[in-house]
């Protein structure tokens, strides 16, 4: 059934519309073939309808126009070694690190020797020698000391950065012994390269 409109007139009480009982036997009629055709064409299923979005199923690999996701960060692991007093430094790629005698204790140093590239660095811990983070020039040559540690068991951790963040490095040492009469002084150093 078509829609049923109801002639009000051309002017209020004119006379010129439908009689009340007419024009109420439209709206009923309008009415009735609403709930009709709902209950007859939708039973309330989304799987009823039709010309319906597709729903998202929550997996990645379904949407369109998706960015490229990154390489997811990884940790490699340039090995665990003992560095010793005079002796003995780490190295991984163009960061060194040594420990020197300090009057019985171990200064933690550094130098990172790229040619392009400045470097940044942030000392964590109580034992060490900075507020914050430090810039220093490409083709750094210089021993820079980060941590002075004096006792066995103190921890000494550096995360360095090159300006243009092609490479991260975090750096753990972990004083063993403390240099002596006859002791050089050592400690364990993990450096990690985070991508």
């Amino acid at each position: 059934m078509a829609k049923q409109t109801i002639n009000v007139g051309t002017l209020a009480n004119d006379g010129t519309g439908d009689t009340l009982r007419t024009a109420f036997t439209k709206i009923n009629q309008n009415f009735t073939e609403l709930y009709n055709d709902d209950a007859a064409d939708f039973d309330g299923s989304y799987n009823s309808l039709t010309n319906k979005p597709t729903l998202f199923s929550g997996s990645y690999n379904d949407l369109t126009n998706k960015p490229t996701i990154p390489e997811l960060v990884t940790n490699t692991h340039g090995g665990s070694a003992t560095i010793v007093v005079g002796q003995q430094d780490a190295t991984r790629d163009n960061l060194s690190i040594r420990i020197v005698d300090d009057a019985g204790s171990l200064q933690v140093q550094f130098k990172y020797s790229d040619a392009t590239n400045n470097i940044s660095f942030t000392a964590f811990g109580t034992a060490n020698v900075f507020n914050g983070s430090t810039v220093l020039a490409a083709n750094n040559t210089t021993w820079t000391t980060t941590h002075i540690l004096s006792t066995v068991g103190s921890v000494a951790t550096v995360v360095f950065s090159d300006i243009s963040f092609h490479k991260i490095y975090r750096v753990t040492v972990i004083a063993r012994n403390m240099p002596g009469v006859g002791v050089a002084g050592d400690a364990y150093c993990v450096i990690e390269e985070l991508k």
